[in-house]
């Protein structure tokens, strides 16, 4: 043999190394690249998995957020129910006291001032609290009786409808004092 035909073998058994290290070289890629692949979609997976948690974060807090503000929108609110009805107690309480101790009592006008307050008291109770609508109810109480003396025609005298009066008005000044806490305190 010959130098061209050493040669000869030399490229044929050439071609079937360089095949066998390209097959080499294009496992060691493909398993480069699956490695890549696989990294990839683990930095991708931690990466949602961040994403959502701090997604979840500032939905908790945009929620603790609105439930914040809802509740002081409504003890604010609730706190303007209670002072504007207090205000009109007041004021029913205001416009018995001129019915029943007016020198001549009409008693049309002390019925008509007393469901004022009797009306009043109701609404109280809806807006309470408790010791509020209890201290109200205390003067619908009092206010009750000489009511009921003029539905029957009974028209108490003036010493007994300034009696009247000044258990009434012992009890507005508990009522203005537990309404005045309620509302400088925090409403519940």
């Amino acid at each position: 043999m010959d130098a061209t035909g050493v040669a000869a073998i030399l490229a044929l058994t050439g071609i079937p190394v360089s095949v066998l290290v390209s097959r080499w070289q294009l496992r060691a890629a493909l398993r480069q690249a699956e490695v890549s692949h696989l990294a990839a979609l683990q930095l991708a997976a931690e990466n949602h998995r961040n994403a959502l948690e701090a997604v979840e974060v500032n939905h908790r807090n945009a929620l603790a957020l609105a439930r914040r503000q809802a509740e002081a929108e409504r003890i604010r609110w609730l706190t303007e129910a209670r002072r504007s009805e207090y205000r009109l107690f007041e004021s029913a309480l205001a416009q018995y006291r001129r019915a029943l101790m007016a020198p001549e009592p009409l008693a049309e006008d002390v019925i008509a001032a007393f469901d004022e307050v009797h009306h009043s008291v109701n609404h109280i109770h809806a807006v309470g609290p408790e010791e509020v609508s209890r201290s109200a109810s205390s003067i619908l109480g009092e206010c009750r009786q000489p009511a009921i003396d003029y539905q029957m025609g009974r028209a108490p005298d003036a010493e007994r409808r300034e009696e009247c009066w000044a258990r009434i008005r012992t009890l507005r000044r508990d009522f203005h004092d537990e309404a005045k806490t309620v509302l400088e305190g925090a409403p519940s």
